[in-house]
């Protein structure tokens, strides 16, 4: 069970890929404890909608495993090039993981997903829109966001999410799992943190001196769950006023026509950096002026973006997790 399992990439959201190094105590854990929130038993179905080179996607089969339930995989082209709609349709799924794109092309199709089986959707990869969750949960399905990472074999907070006044909540602390903040900073530890990053033969360790590995990511309690405020190392500095993109992101998804955004810094030469924001929106149309002002009365007037621009059409159409590198670069 300690012996070195698998070597999978992180996803390189904010930086280089690495090489993480998994034990199989490591996916049993972490198919264990999301087990106890997320009911998954003998008769359900779990659609394998995620690439098994990536964690989200071996920690399906593990969880199927474990519960003895059904995962189904799309092993055709044919059907590879079926709408998620269509797939729903043609196989009974009691149970999906989507990031946000997937499950608003899933909500603007139409498709009634309780009358067709589906009871639970772990939604990931990013901030989660309000009204999209609001959309589901009227539907009788229940849709529970969570907060994971490679390095943490998968799913690390999960739940039924609360909306706070700056964004959603991604659940409670899953067992077998620690989180902990230190100065804004989430920590995490537990039986489902990975031996350590592979490199040249060699596995570095991921944890300080306590056993805490020290994510990056920003975070706040809210009712015993866990809501994440970005990255530590994504702020900008404007004029002198500090600036986090996550802010502007989240007061970007209040705006009804908004299903995603990401915000990203442009050099200026007068005020050093300024803010530049892509969004995915419901018709695929954007009116930059009446966005920027509707902002101003959400966020302080030196925060609302320079500019205001839509995905480019191969992003909005991937339904992937959002690059913020991809968009720093695009932008640059």
């Amino acid at each position: 069970p300690e012996d070195i399992y698998d070597l999978i990439a992180t996803s390189g959201t904010t930086g280089i890929p690495k090489a993480v190094a998994h034990s199989y105590k490591n996916h049993y854990f972490s198919a264990l404890g999301s087990m106890h929130t997320l009911p998954l038993s003998y008769g359900d179905t779990w659609l394998l909608s995620l690439p098994l080179f990536h964690v989200g996607g071996l920690a399906i089969v593990m969880r199927c495993l474990l519960a003895g339930a059904t995962m189904t995989l799309l092993d055709n082209k044919p059907e590879r090039k079926l709408n998620l709609d269509e797939v729903l349709v043609r196989h009974r799924l009691t149970h999906l993981s989507l990031v946000n794109t997937q499950l608003f092309r899933l909500i603007q199709s139409g498709l009634s997903l309780y009358d067709v089986g589906v009871r639970y959707i772990l939604l990931g990869g990013g901030v989660a829109s309000p009204r999209l969750l609001e959309k589901v949960k009227a539907q009788g399905v229940s849709v529970l966001t969570t907060y994971g990472m490679t390095e943490m074999a998968s799913q690390i907070c999960t739940g039924e999410p609360l909306f706070t006044d700056s964004g959603v909540t991604s659940g409670a602390v899953l067992p077998w799992r620690e989180v902990r903040l230190s100065d804004g900073e989430i920590l995490v530890r537990g039986e489902t943190l990975a031996k350590g990053y592979y490199e040249s033969g060699a596995i570095t360790s991921l944890s300080d001196s306590r056993g805490w590995f020290h994510t990056g990511d920003k975070g706040l309690w809210f009712n015993g769950q866990i809501q994440i405020c970005g990255r530590m190392d994504n702020m900008l500095i404007s004029g002198g006023e500090n600036i986090h993109p996550e802010e502007i992101e989240q007061a970007l998804l209040t705006l009804p026509e908004i299903v995603q955004a990401v915000v990203v810094s442009m050099a200026d030469p007068e005020f050093g950096m300024r803010p530049v924001a892509y969004v995915q929106t419901v018709d695929g149309t954007l009116n930059e002026p009446f966005t920027k002002e509707r902002l101003a009365g959400k966020i302080a007037k030196f925060k609302v973006p320079v500019h205001v621009r839509l995905f480019p059409e191969q992003i909005a159409e991937s339904g992937i997790k959002i690059n913020r590198r991809f968009f720093q670069a695009l932008l640059e």
